[in-house]
């Protein structure tokens, strides 16, 4: 992933921020960097090169005057037609990278341009005709972008600690934030850690002028559409075809790309399908190599079974890496060095696959995520069919479901979910309030908090459940997409991957994929207590029946650094915890002698109270971080 800055100005752009920028980033400049200053404006690249056709042009990439220049980070998806568009229109295309691509879609749309723009990407665009510095995101947010705007300055950069070091005084810790990874509960989307340190939501484009800086939302859910088919079959035929496709997008590479094999549906699939891909001669990279991590047989991570089964169905390789389990100051470390609050122990796992992929010449590594989002499926296919009036389909899931969990279970669960169909918008709105009041002034939910604390996340709830849709199908699936968790994790896990000098790829995040899981009915996704009910069916012969009659899933928690975690809360943190917690509720969660098992497992409560500490230690007045350069 290629690290992108830059400086708006009202004055000249200072060349000592660029400078701290660029060397907060210098850790992903594997093949070098690339800096551009004009007056207001200032860009850089940290290069990290996924493509062929990203070497034909150098970053920052500019027009032919120059009034126009570029940073981009990520690749696109629809290269292929927005070639074509751009050309039927008249646009001349001095090279075939992706720099030039998004540079001359801005010249023919202008804001309007990102909304052209399939892919995972951010990029910003430097106009000094219009005197505006334009910057946008992907759809689903796959590569992070952050700014702060401070009296006449904007800085913007894929990382925290590009902002933070552009920043003088450096920002003060953003308490309503950290308020809920104290509880594990994010609801503020645009905010981070650090209060001013505002986070570009997916889906929106930013731009800054002399009118000042606004943000829009340029792509909404395709939630109406509607795909039927008669049969399981025509259905499975479709996915198959849009899964190859999306996949085929996302191995554009000049070098062989690494694929995450963990044994599950999601990841074994797509690395069986690349096998079809390159048989098929439609693979656009020059080879492929699966990897998986060990873990230790018999743990609750152990997957190596699966994972190998995958492999032998196809007749290739694996490669197999250990779990990267470091001891508790690493995390630490690692929050000081980013200027941010310690990575979940389940994200960190995965560094030392992460490097292997890279030192084995890759530059791109695709993984399953978005299956578990897209494909998962609910129960709300009872509302669908009373919807629709279908009553057949309506019994038949609710035999299916009884078949699987018993009558008392699947009748109280399909009449809630199919009436709900009938309810009026006021009725789900006064009815979720008193959900969430009972939730928050449960003695036995978030019981570690104060109760101001558990307050404001109530208040933080509302809010943010008043800016999604009132209509129930359209919430699930707006929550589903722009989850502030998922935004908070996916930033982290792209900055570490980026770290490692890889790009990561997800064809079950893409448009084509979201577009049809809304598109479709629920009940071909969730059936009889089945999850991935399609995608099951869709990759019979291509994966092993060991994996597609696969129930279960993997857990990567580690009760040792939950442990150390629970004793470093109860050892070090307690000063800053009180901030925020009751010391009643921190001995009830984190007793003396705490020692957490997976019978009683407590790890995201754990890291959250964990990382709220840390953060507030590393900057403490006595412990506090060094400030930024002056802007």
């Amino acid at each position: 992933m290629t690290g992108i800055a830059a400086i708006f100005s009202a004055g000249p752009a200072s060349e000592r921020q660029l400078d701290a920028m660029m060397a907060a980033m210098s850790g992903r400049a594997f093949d070098g960097e690339g800096r551009w200053v004009n007056g207001r404006f200032a860009l850089g690249a940290s290069i990290l090169h996924t493509t062929a056709e990203a070497m034909e042009a150098g970053q920052p990439h500019t027009n032919e005057d120059e009034s126009l220049a570029l940073v981009l980070d990520g690749y696109l998806a629809n290269w292929e037609e927005l070639r074509r568009d751009l050309l039927g229109r008249g646009a001349v295309l001095r090279n075939r990278s992706d720099a030039e691509l998004v540079l001359r879609a801005y010249e023919q749309w202008g804001e309007a341009c990102a909304d052209r723009i399939e892919g995972e990407f951010a990029f910003v665009i430097a106009d000094r005709r219009a005197g505006r510095i334009y910057a946008a995101r992907d759809h689903q947010g796959l590569r992070p972008l952050f700014y702060c705007q401070r009296g006449d300055t904007l800085v913007i950069a894929s990382d925290i600690p590009a902002v933070f070091a552009a920043l003088d005084p450096p920002p003060e810790p953003n308490d309503d934030y950290l308020v809920g990874v104290a509880a594990v509960q994010l609801f503020l989307p645009e905010d981070t850690v650090w209060r001013g340190i505002m986070r570009l939501q997916q889906a929106h484009w930013l731009a800054c002028d002399g009118d000042g800086l606004v943000t829009r939302r340029y792509y909404e859910l395709p939630i109406g559409e509607r795909l039927r088919y008669r049969s399981d079959e025509e259905y499975a035929e479709h996915y198959r075809t849009m899964l190859l496709d999306a996949l085929r997008r996302t191995t554009r590479s000049h070098a062989p790309v690494g694929i995450a094999v963990s044994g599950g549906l999601d990841s074994s699939s797509l690395y069986c399908l690349a096998d079809r891909l390159e048989r098929q001669g439609q693979l656009l990279a020059p080879g492929f190599q699966g990897y998986t991590l060990a873990a230790t047989p018999g743990s609750r991570a152990y997957e190596l079974p699966y994972a190998r089964a995958a492999a032998a169905h196809i007749g290739r390789t694996l490669t197999e890496v250990p779990l990267f389990r470091p001891p508790l100051d690493w995390y630490i470390d690692q929050a000081r060095t980013e200027h941010d609050l310690p990575i979940p122990t389940n994200g960190a796992m995965t560094i030392g696959i992460e490097q292997r992929v890279h030192a084995d010449g890759s530059r791109v590594y695709i993984n399953g995520d978005g299956g578990d989002e897209w494909l998962q499926g609910s129960f709300t296919y009872y509302r669908e069919f009373m919807q629709e009036g279908d009553v057949g389909g309506f019994v038949r899931a609710l035999r299916q479901d009884a078949a699987a969990k018993g009558w008392r279970s699947a009748v109280p669960q399909a009449l809630r979910t199919g009436l709900s169909a009938f309810a009026p918008d006021w009725l789900r709105t006064w009815s979720k309030a008193a959900r969430r009041a009972r939730r928050y002034r449960d003695p036995d939910n978030f019981y570690w908090l104060r109760p101001e604390v558990r307050a404001l996340l109530e208040r933080q709830d509302a809010a943010y459940n008043a800016a999604l849709p009132s209509d129930p199908h359209a919430w699930t699936k707006e929550n589903l997409f722009a989850s502030p968790f998922g935004s908070y994790a996916r930033a982290r896990m792209q900055r570490q991957r980026g770290l490692s000098g890889i790009e990561p790829r997800h064809p079950m995040f893409t448009r084509q994929f979201i577009a049809f899981s809304l598109a479709t009915p629920e009940h071909i996704r969730r059936r009889a207590g089945v999850t991935k009910v399609i995608h099951r069916i869709a990759m019979r012969g291509i994966l092993p029946d060991m994996i597609l009659d696969r129930r279960t899933k993997a857990d990567f928690e580690s009760d040792a650094i939950d442990g150390e975690m629970g004793r470093f809360c109860r050892e070090q943190g307690r000063p800053f915890l009180d901030k925020f917690c009751e010391s009643s509720g921190l001995e009830r969660l984190i007793p003396p002698g705490f020692v957490n098992t997976v019978d009683d497992d407590r790890s995201w409560e754990l890291w959250g109270l964990y990382a709220v500490a840390a953060f507030f230690r590393l900057n403490s007045s006595s412990n506090g971080l060094s400030g930024g350069h002056q802007t």
